[in-house]
């Protein structure tokens, strides 16, 4: 077979869609949006807030932890287990609404290259980085949102006061002093 039929036929043959396996596709796509290191980082940002949450109910419910941190501790393995399951799962499937069988084919190509792998992969550290930041742009806001706010509650009534009753300043509330 000369060059050019050579050419021609390879050409031909990789111009021709790869059939892919959209549910194996999803899959991948799930698992690797929510690999261990992005959770990992979710975690790391949930689990004071998610510890914080059940020890103030469980205390309002005049319930009282011995260990709290052995119970955090805990409880967030064993969550982690399931919902780590429940999430892929879930995502794998909400993913059939959101792309075609074409556009997850091409995102899984994506993965497959250099330059997706170590996007993927660096969603943990995107996570936590996020994470501060947006820690950042909330304390930031709400300092320079304190007085907008501060104004309308006077303008719409919405007072603060103590457990005794007393009035509180709305602009010091809001700013943390």
């Amino acid at each position: 077979m000369g060059l050019f039929l050579r050419t021609t036929f390879v050409c031909t043959f990789l111009a021709l869609p790869v059939l892919a396996d959209p549910a194996a596709d999803r899959k991948l796509l799930a698992d690797t949006v929510y690999s261990d290191s992005t959770l990992d980082a979710a975690f790391d940002v949930m689990v004071p807030i998610m510890s914080g949450a059940m020890e103030t109910q469980f205390r309002n419910m005049g319930i009282t932890i011995s260990d709290p941190v052995a119970f955090t501790d805990t409880f967030t393995e064993e969550f982690r287990v399931q919902f780590t399951e429940i999430v892929r799962v879930e995502m794998a499937d909400a993913l059939e609404d959101i792309f075609t069988k074409e556009e997850l084919a091409d995102i899984v190509a994506f993965i497959g290259t250099p330059s997706g792998a170590k996007f993927f992969a660096a969603q943990g550290e995107l996570t936590q980085i996020g994470s501060r930041i947006g820690e950042m742009a909330g304390a930031r806001a709400g300092q320079d949102a304190a007085e907008r706010i501060a104004a309308r509650m006077d303008a719409q009534g919405i007072t603060f006061t103590d457990a005794s009753g007393k009035p509180l300043d709305a602009l010091k509330l809001l700013r943390g002093y």
